[in-house]
């Protein structure tokens, strides 16, 4: 994989102004599933480090994954276009291809 010099930082700066705006940054959270998706909100079932499991209600989500992990995410709930999109993403192995 190729990254980019001082990501850490980009990130750790992002991280600050999210939260500076009142976003919720959750660490060793993991979203299971998608389980329910309308005009009314989104429902996703979380799993906390604990291994706890439980239901929480969004407004809005916005999927910030690979896509292969997006379209298992999405599940049942997943749209013929996403299904479509999702599945048409290729990875590449660059490191080959670097001088």
């Amino acid at each position: 994989m190729v990254t980019f010099p001082n990501l850490h930082d980009f990130y750790e700066d992002w991280r600050k102004d999210l939260i500076s705006k009142g976003v919720d940054i959750r660490l060793e959270t993991e979203v299971a599933e998608i389980s329910e998706r309308s005009d009314k909100g989104v429902i996703l079932q979380i799993r906390e480090k604990d291994d706890v499991q439980r239901s929480e209600s969004f407004d809005e989500m916005i999927v910030c994954v690979l896509a292969d992990d997006a379209l298992n995410l999405l599940g049942k709930t997943a749209t013929w276009k996403e299904k479509f999109v999702l599945r048409g993403a290729k990875f590449y192995d660059v490191c080959g291809l670097l001088p």
